[in-house]
């Protein structure tokens, strides 16, 4: 089913603002209406996309890393990079690294721009959210889904129409802040809209924008956390390459902000946590070793709701 998740050219010119407004506004209504968006950033050239998406291809099929992971459940291996500094770990040379490094520094850009954007839209300083991103408590994950051949065992499912899928990543939602993704354009991206799978679609060049929980549950559901899952989109099934930016808040800070509900009328969790006890719970465990999923209450009924297809 196709959905309009719109396509919004981010505001470079600071001091332009009449353009901040009307791009706060497009990002904030997108991410109140899907949680899902599409961007493009002067910040983020075309070519350092390409060839991101190369290098994360090449170390995940052709070189052997320590760091590789190949996921408990869904066919897709993975590698989760916490820092900047643990790029140094993956078995690469000079110039993949600095690929990728370049690309994470752009990104670290990029996810400024769309906080500002979130901020505005929601009629808050445009500083309001990044306020709580100083520590660049961002991590990086490399995604390989193998083609159905090469998949073990792969689970079925059925889209709106009856027709059989194989499911590459169950049906789950980010935790965090937002995050920010390139593919290699290879289909099969889904987000649930309305209780239904809608594709989510390629632009080469942009960046795919979704919330994570914990911003969505900040904000009080104004922006909405949305469940997504990948699915093959034809009978090849063919690999699927991806690189997952999550921007997620300082680990110190508290789920509940207690500190600033005069700005801003929060939500709260199941329980009053720090980021890192909280992405800990949502995640099943601490760096690379991420391999869970919780859910609060509402999000256990969204997600049955969307394992259902």
């Amino acid at each position: 089913m196709e959905h309009n998740i719109p396509l919004v050219v981010l505001p470079s010119n600071v001091n332009d603002e009449g353009s901040l407004k009307e791009g706060a506004r497009r990002v904030s209504e997108a991410l109140q209406t899907s949680g899902f968006l599409l961007v493009k950033s002067d910040l983020f050239p075309l070519e350092l996309q390409r060839r991101a998406i190369h290098v994360a291809g090449v170390i995940l099929n052709e070189l052997k890393s320590k760091s590789t992971i190949e996921h408990p459940t869904d066919p897709k291996k993975y590698i989760m990079i916490e820092s900047l500094e643990d790029l140094g770990t993956l078995n690469a040379d000079d110039e993949q690294l600095g690929v990728l490094q370049n690309y994470w520094e752009v990104l670290e850009q990029v996810k400024h721009q769309v906080l500002n954007c979130i901020s505005l839209g929601l009629g808050l300083p445009a500083e309001y959210f990044m306020s709580f991103h100083n520590n660049h408590n961002s991590c990086l994950r490399l995604l390989h889904y193998p083609g159905l051949k090469d998949a073990a065992d792969p689970t079925s499912s059925t889209d709106d129409d009856g027709k059989t899928l194989t499911i590459r990543c169950k049906a789950h939602s980010d935790y965090g802040s937002v995050t920010l993704l390139s593919t290699d354009g290879v289909g099969g991206l889904q987000a649930l809209i309305d209780d239904r799978w809608t594709d989510v679609p390629h632009v080469e060049g942009a960046l795919v924008v979704n919330i994570g929980s914990l911003l969505s549950d900040w904000t009080k559901g104004k922006l909405l956390a949305t469940l997504h899952r990948v699915v093959s989109t034809n009978n090849s099934c063919v690999p699927r390459t991806s690189i997952a930016f999550f921007a997620d808040p300082d680990k110190d800070i508290s789920t509940t902000l207690e500190d600033n509900k005069e700005t801003l009328e929060m939500g709260k969790l199941d329980g009053d946590l720090t980021v890192a006890e909280y992405i800990q719970w949502r995640s099943g465990g601490v760096d690379r070793n991420r391999n869970g999923l919780a859910f609060t209450n509402a999000e256990e009924k969204r997600a049955e709701k969307g394992d259902k297809g």
